[in-house]
């Protein structure tokens, strides 16, 4: 009887922390599943072409927008949007470095932007230069 009471106390003190221990490993896998999927899209052109919204980028991970974009902030430092928009200049920057011939307004399109001006106000915020004066620093 006294082995028994032990062994009720014992699963009773593990209680509580069986669902900390749950919710904490849970919190680092949906991390990981952002890390994973945000290295993807970086690498992925095509991924950057099919996801253009919040929404798609938390529901290809299974998650919610809310958890979606507070992992995406702790890993990156920035929102999910940004880090796409980031990712598709430098990406275009890419291109203009190794395309010199190619359109400016081509590799903006390519890239998701729907606007040249758009695109060249974001280049230019980002890189401190218009596309064209980057292409041309490239280009020597």
């Amino acid at each position: 009887m006294i082995t028994n009471l032990n062994q009720l106390f014992v699963s009773i003190l593990d209680t509580p922390v069986t669902p900390k221990l749950i919710q904490s490993s849970h919190r680092e896998s949906g991390r990981r599943v952002v890390e994973l999927f945000l290295k993807d899209l970086e690498q992925h052109q095509a991924k950057r072409e099919q996801i253009s919204t919040l929404e798609q980028m938390a529901k290809h991970c299974g998650m919610g927008i809310t958890s979606f974009a507070k992992h995406t902030r702790q890993c990156v430092n920035v929102s999910p949007m940004e880090f796409l928009k980031q990712s598709r200049l430098n990406h275009a920057a890419k291109q203009l470095r190794e395309q010199p011939g190619a359109s400016i307004t081509e590799i903006c399109f390519s890239n998701g932007f729907n606007s040249s001006q758009y695109f060249a106000t974001c280049f230019r915020k980002r890189f401190n230069m218009s596309p064209r004066e980057f292409a041309l620093k490239h280009l020597r």
